[in-house]
C-alpha cells in the first residue's frame, strides 16, 4: 500500500508504572515501659485513557488502541523491643490502589481498513508485612494488622460508531490482581503474653469489554472478539505467638474477600432500542475470571498456669460474570456467533491454634 501521503497504521498507547516501597519501623527498649509503634500507609490512585472520539480514518494497515496501567506496593511495618516491666508495641500497614485503565472509541468512523484493536490491561500488586516482636520482664502486649484493597478498572470498549474491518476486530480488557500479605505477632513475658494479628485483604475490581451503538455492513470474513477477563488472587497468613510464665494469649484474624465484576456486551443501544446492523464472519463474547484466595490463620498460647488461643478465617468469593449480546443488537454472522461466560473460584484455607 501506498503510504507516502497517509499513515499506514494508527497505533495510539497510553502506559503507567507505579512502583511504592515503604518501611516503617520502631524499637524500644526500657528497664520499666516500653512502648512503640509503626505505620505505613500507601496508595496509587491514577487514570491511564487511550482514546478515539468523533473522528475517522482509512488505514490499509489498521488501527490499535492501547491503555496499559501496573501499580505494585511493597509495604513494611515491624515494631519490636524489650522491657523489664511492660512492653507495648504495634505495627499497621494499610495500603490502597484503585487506577482506572480505559482505551475507547466513540463516534467514530473507519473506513477499509484490515484490523482494529481495542485492548485495555491492568495490573496491581500489593506485598504487605505487619510485624510486632515484644519481650518483657512482667507483660508483653503485641498487635500487627494488615489492611490491603485493589478497587481497579479495566474498560475497553467501543460506542456509537461504524466500521469496515474485514480482518479482525479485538475488543479486550485484561485484569490481574495480587495481595500477598503476612501479619504476625510474637511476645513473651516472664508473667504474660498477649498478642493479636489481623490481615483483611479486598479485591472489588470492574474489568469490561464490550460495543454499543455499532454498525458494520458486508462484512462476512470479518473476526469479532469482545473478550474480558479477571484474574485476581489473595495469599494471606495471619499468626500470632505468645508465651507467658502465667498467662499467654495469642489471636489471629484473616478476612478476605474478592467481589469482581467481569462483563463482556454487545449491545444495540444504550436504552435497549433496535441498533445497527452489525454483520461478520465470526462473532465471540466472552466473559472470564478465575479468583483464587488461599490463606492461614494460626494463634498460639502458651503459660505455665493459663493459655489462650484462637483463629479466625473469614473469606468471600463472589464474582459477577456475564457475556450477553443484548439491548436490540443486530448481528449477522456468515460462520458462528459465540456467547460464553466462565467462572472458577477456587479457595484454599486454614485456621488453627
Amino acid at each position: 500500500s501506498d503510504c507516502s501521503k497517509a499513515p499506514c497504521s494508527i497505533d495510539v498507547k497510553a502506559s503507567d508504572e507505579t512502583k511504592i516501597f515503604a518501611l516503617a519501623g520502631s524499637v524500644a527498649g526500657s528497664s520499666e515501659t516500653a512502648v512503640g509503634l509503626a505505620f505505613a500507609v500507601n496508595g496509587v490512585n491514577d487514570q491511564t485513557e487511550a482514546k478515539a472520539t468523533n473522528s475517522n480514518w482509512t488505514v490499509p494497515q489498521g488501527a490499535s488502541f492501547d491503555a496499559n496501567s501496573s501499580a505494585t506496593i511493597y509495604s513494611l511495618a515491624i515494631g519490636g523491643g524489650g522491657s523489664g516491666g511492660l512492653a507495648v508495641f504495634g505495627s499497621t500497614t494499610f495500603n490502597r490502589v484503585a487506577n482506572e485503565t480505559t482505551a475507547s472509541l466513540s463516534g467514530v468512523t473507519q473506513g477499509d481498513s484490515p484490523w482494529l484493536n481495542v485492548n485495555a490491561e491492568d495490573n496491581a500488586q500489593i506485598s504487605s508485612l505487619a510485624g510486632s516482636i515484644a519481650g518483657a520482664g512482667e507483660a508483653a502486649i503485641g498487635l500487627a494488622i494488615a489492611v490491603n484493597v485493589i478497587a481497579d478498572g479495566a474498560h475497553a470498549t467501543i460506542d456509537s460508531s461504524t466500521l469496515d474491518v474485514p480482518g479482525s476486530l479485538t475488543d479486550q480488557a485484561t485484569g490481574t490482581s495480587t495481595i500477598k500479605s503476612l501479619a504476625a505477632a510474637g511476645g513473651g513475658a516472664g508473667e504474660a503474653a498477649i498478642g493479636g494479628s489481623s490481615t483483611t485483604n479486598v479485591i472489588r475490581n470492574t474489568v469490561e469489554a464490550g460495543m454499543t451503538n455499532v454498525g458494520q455492513s458486508d462484512n462476512n470474513s470479518n473476526d469479532t472478539t469482545i473478550k474480558a477477563v479477571d484474574t485476581p488472587t489473595i495469599r494471606s497468613l495471619a499468626g500470632s505467638v505468645q508465651i507467658g510464665g502465667e498467662g499467654g494469649v495469642g489471636v489471629a484474624i484473616a478476612v478476605n474477600v474478592i467481589a469482581d465484576t467481569t462483563h463482556a456486551y454487545l449491545f444495540g443501544t444504550a436504552d435497549g432500542s433496535s441498533g445497527p446492523a452489525y454483520v461478520a464472519g465470526d462473532v465471540l463474547v466472552d466473559a472470564e475470571s478465575d479468583a483464587t484466595i488461599q490463606t492461614i490463620a494460626v494463634g498460639v498460647g502458651a503459660s505455665g498456669v493459663v493459655a489462650g488461643a484462637g483463629s479466625i478465617s473469614v473469606n468471600v468469593l463472589s464474582d459477577g460474570v456475564t457475556a450477553e449480546i443484548n439491548n436490540g443488537a443486530q448481528v449477522t454472522a456468515d460462520e458462528n456467533v459465540g456467547v460464553t461466560a466462565s467462572n472458577t473460584d477456587k479457595l484454599d484455607t486454614y485456621a488453627g491454634q
